[in-house]
């Protein structure tokens, strides 16, 4: 079965207020030496609160597709966001989560939007690979030191060229 896709009548009115990202170890302290750390899960998980900000018509799609497309917010769906800077906006698989008041989301009518508060869960973080990294951070360092020949960089001598 596929996934549900968050409505395209809906996809501008996001805001992202934040994101935090669930640590993938477990660390145990031993009675003695040294802590073991074991790896819990291998898909990186991110939770962001987003707000949106909805007219009569689609805070009515939102409700339909909530209930309906997503079976009251339990199933995962895609939806399209920035997360990361890599890439600008791009497709993640999302769901709705249950946010400090042990509901889905928040909604209140501010003239003339519905605003309507949430936390939702994306898998999958995009990651660079190591050789885009460290381009990246040669692109970087060049960037920095531009217009110097002759660059000191923890206490060895280096010609940026």
């Amino acid at each position: 079965m596929s996934l549900a896709v968050w409505p395209s009548t809906l996809t501008g009115h996001l805001e992202q207020i934040d994101q935090q990202v669930e640590i993938a170890v477990r660390r145990t302290v031993m009675e003695s030496g040294r802590i073991r750390q074991k790896r819990r899960f291998s898909v990186d998980l991110a939770t962001h609160n987003v707000r949106f900000y909805f007219t009569d018509a689609q805070w009515a799609t939102f409700q339909t597709f909530y209930q309906q497309s997503i079976n009251n917010g339990q199933d995962w769906f895609t939806m399209s966001l920035r997360v990361g800077g890599l890439g600008g906006i791009q497709s993640y698989t999302t769901r709705f989560i249950s946010g400090s008041n042990a509901g889905a989301y928040n909604i209140k009518y501010q003239e003339p939007y519905w605003l309507l508060t949430a936390q939702v869960e994306i898998q999958g973080l995009p990651l660079m690979t190591e050789a885009t990294l460290n381009t990246y951070l040669i692109t970087s360092l060049m960037d920095t030191f531009a217009g110097d020949t002759m660059v000191t960089f923890s206490g060895v001598q280096m010609e940026v060229f």
